[in-house]
């Protein structure tokens, strides 16, 4: 707000269409922070997960994997939900390897923009 004049110059609201402004360029502009997927089976994860990653890589961004390289830790992970009925075998909940060295590790309790998730 310039203080020096009694109304205040904001950007959407008292500037006319018409005013001649400074040029700049501006070429990316992402703000893809979170995501849910629900999938219905270990295969379907195993395949979504690698999909998710390289369709990201073109909006030059990333998925936050494990890395075993330098014992970096993951911001994604996989929960097993499981079924009545069901218990998760240490198979059903081994980690993905999205490649030689980067994997997604799974959780039994997660919190998603405030709400805890678990396994039970």
């Amino acid at each position: 707000m310039d203080h020096s004049t009694k109304k205040a110059k904001q950007p959407l609201h008292g500037t006319k269409s018409t005013s001649k402004g400074t040029q700049f360029s501006f070429t990316y502009s992402f703000y893809v922070d979170n995501a849910a997927f629900i999938l219905l089976n270990r295969s379907n994860l195993e395949t979504a997960s690698k999909l998710i990653k390289s369709h990201v890589k073109r909006f030059v961004l990333t998925v936050h994997c494990r890395d075993k390289r330098n014992n970096e830790q993951s911001k994604t992970e996989a929960m097993f939900i499981k079924g009545k009925g069901c218990e998760a075998t240490p198979e059903d909940t081994a980690n993905i390897m999205l490649n030689s060295h980067k994997n997604l590790g799974f959780c039994t309790k997660f919190k998603y923009w405030g709400t805890v998730f678990t396994d039970s």
